[in-house]
């Protein structure tokens, strides 16, 4: 998990509480860079060849944290935010940035990072995989937060930069249908007398409409529990109380909840808990752009690690001769099984692997296999690079969520004799800072 650096309330008392700014460049996590007495600030909000006033929020060595406060001089690349709620809250960060902007200097900084870990210094990127910039997330979680004093809770996205939650009433990056539930859901939540219970709410969208999670710490009482079931009734929800990590209980709607991958003929079952790609236009087109890049066959055996619910899998296995895949995450694994079931598809197989161990001699490792694919977390694969590279794949595709560990990552498989032929950005999430992108492997 990513630690963010938080500033104590003592690091800025040596310096002034503004600073006027120019702003050179954007860093990879979308803040602007500008100098002040030889140190290097990072400046929230500010874009490249920009003045501003910046609030200093704190400082750690040579490094200067702030925030802009007023915009001097703007950039012609800087739009008005479409978000009302963009000033506070913390889902989106760069909004006040042209869209094309924003992708061109997400590609800047995945060669930079690439270059960084790498010899690799005259790559030239593939099409970036992109779809619609609002309306595209299908899943989301919101804090909701109980204010003793007014007996009331919020319900909202963490607000920037800290814990704290606000009043939100709108979300335009959310699929349509689950952006408008949030104001209906807080004012039904704050009707409920354990609302003082409450821990999140989670939203996801299925092909079967939207799916509601609350948390609880404690038991709702029988009147509280009526009102959450006409609210769903209502709003034509299914929802499901979970009052522990992994207990779930289905109190409106039943069946299994699912999404489609129409290109491949499938439908994949998952439920609440478990890992899906928030953007489903984007996620087709990864998954399409991956089968190209392996180039899949019909004598292929590819491997695919980090299998998760097999969405990636049971595409490949629509072509390939056969597909194992396999996951760290036993109840993910059970899931995948359950979906090659359903969907005939019994030229796969799912496994259960720590895939930070060593796999080259587990029973499913001693097959063989021609290509590969993995999708690991943001801690990326290390030590699975390696232990791939036993396998002597011909291809390998590497979808990565964070740019910075697959750039590490390369570096094993180009020491092993492969040799990185292609490299594409995914903008899964726009109007944010996160980089996903997609490399391709071919051993020499």
């Amino acid at each position: 998990m990513a630690q963010f650096f938080k500033p104590s309330k003592r690091s800025s008392s040596s310096l002034p509480p503004f600073l006027e700014l120019a702003i050179e460049k954007l860093d990879h996590q979308g803040r602007g860079i500008a100098k002040y007495q030889g140190r290097t600030v990072f400046v929230t909000g500010a874009l490249p060849t920009e003045r501003v006033k910046a609030k200093v929020t704190g400082q750690k060595q040579q490094l200067i944290f702030a925030q802009t406060q007023q915009v001097v001089t703007a950039s012609e690349l800087r739009v008005t935010p479409f978000c009302q709620h963009y000033q506070v809250c913390g889902g989106c960060d760069l909004q006040h940035l042209q869209s094309q902007a924003q992708v061109e200097h997400k590609q800047h900084s995945l060669l930079g990072l690439v270059a960084k870990f790498t010899s690799l210094k005259q790559l030239k990127l593939a099409p970036t995989i992109a779809a619609h910039d609002q309306g595209y997330r299908r899943s989301a979680r919101f804090g909701i937060q109980y204010n003793k004093k007014r007996n009331q809770v919020a319900l909202s996205f963490r607000s920037k930069s800290s814990n704290d939650l606000f009043e939100q009433h709108a979300c335009p990056v959310l699929q349509p249908q689950m952006a408008a539930l949030i104001t209906p859901w807080r004012d039904c939540l704050n009707q409920l007398k354990g609302k003082a219970a409450l821990g999140h709410l989670a939203m996801y969208l299925s092909e079967q409409g939207v799916v509601a999670v609350l948390r609880h710490t404690k038991p709702l009482s029988a009147a509280d529990r009526k009102r959450l079931t006409e609210f769903a009734t209502q709003h034509q929800l299914q929802l499901l109380l979970q009052s522990q990590p992994e207990q779930f209980e289905t109190l409106v709607g039943e069946g299994a909840i699912s999404y489609n991958l129409p290109e491949f003929d499938l439908e994949l079952d998952f439920k609440p808990g478990h890992f899906i790609q928030v953007n489903p236009e984007v996620n087709r087109k990864m998954i399409a752009q991956a089968i190209d890049w392996l180039a899949v066959n019909s004598k292929d055996s590819v491997l695919d690690l980090f299998a998760g619910l097999g969405n990636f899998s049971l595409p490949l296995a629509k072509t390939a001769a056969k597909v194992v895949g396999v996951e760290g995450v036993p109840a993910m694994v059970t899931q995948a099984q359950h979906n090659a079931a359903k969907m005939g598809r019994e030229n796969t197989a799912f496994y259960h692997a720590d895939l930070s161990q060593d796999f080259s001699q587990a029973q499913w490792a001693r097959q063989t296999f021609n290509k590969a694919l993995l999708d690991p977390a943001r801690e990326g694969a290390l030590l699975a690079c390696e232990h791939l590279c036993k396998l002597k794949c011909e291809r390998i595709v590497y979808v990565s969520c964070h740019p910075a560990t697959m750039a590490r990552d390369t570096k094993v498989l180009l020491d092993h004799g492969y040799k990185m032929t292609r490299l594409g950005l995914i903008d899964m999430f726009p109007h944010t800072a996160h980089m996903e992108s997609m490399a391709l492997f071919e051993l020499s």
